[in-house]
């Protein structure tokens, strides 16, 4: 008789709690809160959307509790849903942190019975921002002692084709943080502080970088010569590449966001077009026409290869947005790229006989010196959680490297130029020599005929 009624006290108690298991208190949240425990989830076909909104919430069985073990999938559509009660006297604000591996989020809400929506992700455009500094974030207001059925849909962006890979990888994050304003404000301001000297360095390294694409440009229409051409498209697409990696909240940014599914490919077709303009540089500034004929095709075949499959890539990953192909090209690419990168300086030094052989050896060198350090920063094996004087461990990027070697390839172009001066003033001075010569020997045939 004594379990029974415990039994029964436990299960009259837990009830309403059980029931509520998936509601969030506001006046429990304490500046933010991770949906791990609380919300419910599910998924569905990539293609569905707010038409499938109704029909999935008709089926509970479909719904389980969200953990931090849930998986995801690459091709499938992710549902979040929970409760929110303001059980205060005033409307209250809150963020949505969407990480930065979600391409879109939608999140809908119940307010008067309707179901609204707001929609942000990493390939949303910056007008269509719910915030409008930064694609992690949408807002939403909640009024006093109203209570919101909130349901998130998060999938990766389709593009004007379907995916025609079975990738895996990369997956959509389930971990969605409800932020209030005051620590959401707190968040910003510490992510503009810790950026600032980076936003900085790389703004320096793009000025330098677009001033030496300017310079090159008016060498190339004041003189015509091919090797201005070539080197100014090869620092054109490292220009170009560094402005794609600008920070979202800076105009630039912002400017760049409005086309999110060409920032975020262009890149890597960047890489492959700047690898094919410095093989047509090499071509010139080895003078491999006269030096090394054979080379110079085989320079001139890859080039075109790289440029063509740069241009390939970007129009596949346009019309599809396939990561899958994205993740093949990025890892094959480099794979391939280290010994493109490699191998023609060993030919290089073994085979071509000229004065701009040690200045190509050691432009590589510095290139892939800093190159090395800014990949393993990047992948945290190095200056994790580190900061360096003047926060210099920033300036380790890929443009900063180009910036170092073009340091190195401007002394080779000098010295280039300084032999072809010197070539054309020794061309001269023998011409006039000849120009002399010939002319001594007329007098003295005029001046024998005479004397006959």
């Amino acid at each position: 008789m004594y379990r029974r009624f415990v039994f029964w006290v436990f299960f009259v108690v837990g009830l309403p709690l059980w029931g509520k298991s998936d509601t969030l208190y506001v006046s429990h949240i304490n500046g933010r809160t991770m949906l791990y425990d609380i919300a419910y989830c599910t998924t569905s076909s990539l293609n569905s959307g707010k038409d499938s909104l109704q029909h999935l919430l008709q089926q509970p069985q479909r719904w389980q509790r969200l953990t931090a073990k849930t998986p995801s999938f690459a091709q499938r559509s992710h549902w979040l849903r929970f409760f929110l009660t303001n059980d205060t006297d005033t409307t209250q604000a809150f963020y949505v942190y969407l990480t930065n591996a979600n391409q879109r989020v939608t999140l809908f809400y119940t307010q008067h019975g309707q179901w609204r929506s707001t929609t942000s992700g990493a390939l949303i455009p910056t007008s269509a921002w719910a915030v409008p500094y930064s694609d992690n974030y949408v807002l939403f207001n909640i009024p006093a002692r109203a209570t919101f059925t909130i349901v998130s849909r998060i999938a990766h962006e389709q593009g004007a084709l379907p995916f025609w890979t079975h990738f895996a990888n990369p997956k959509p994050s389930w971990g969605l943080q409800l932020q209030k304003p005051e620590y959401h404000a707190e968040r910003i301001l510490d992510e503009y502080r810790r950026n600032m000297p980076e936003f900085q360095y790389r703004s320096w390294i793009q000025g330098a970088l677009a001033l030496v694409t300017l310079f090159l440009a008016l060498l190339y229409y004041q003189y015509r010569h091919r090797i201005y051409a070539y080197y100014g498209a090869y620092v054109l697409c490292s220009f170009v590449f560094s402005l794609l990696k600008t920070r979202a909240y800076t105009p630039l940014g912002q400017a760049l966001g409005e086309w999110p599914l060409l920032k975020t490919h262009l890149m890597e077709s960047l890489l492959w077009w700047g690898i094919g303009a410095y093989l047509f540089f090499m071509t010139e500034l080895l003078d491999l026409s006269k030096n090394h004929p054979n080379m110079k095709k085989w320079f001139l075949r890859l080039a075109f290869v790289l440029m063509g499959y740069g241009g390939l890539y970007l129009t596949v990953m346009l019309l599809t947005n396939d990561l899958g192909f994205q993740q093949f090209s990025f890892w094959g690419g480099r794979f391939v790229a280290f010994p493109i990168y490699i191998l023609p300086l060993f030919w290089i030094r073994r085979s071509v006989r000229s004065p701009m052989v040690p200045y190509v050896i050691w432009a590589n060198v510095v290139l892939g010196f800093f190159g090395l350090l800014a990949w393993l920063r990047a992948g945290r094996v190095i200056l994790e959680g580190v900061k360096l004087p003047a926060n210099v461990d920033d300036l380790l990027t890929l443009s900063f490297a180009v910036v170092m070697e073009i340091l190195v390839l401007s002394l080779a172009i000098a010295h280039r130029f300084r032999l072809n001066e010197k070539e054309k003033t020794e061309s001269q001075r023998a011409y006039f020599q000849e120009l002399q010569t010939k002319a001594a020997n007329e007098k003295r045939i005029a001046e024998t005929e005479m004397l006959a």
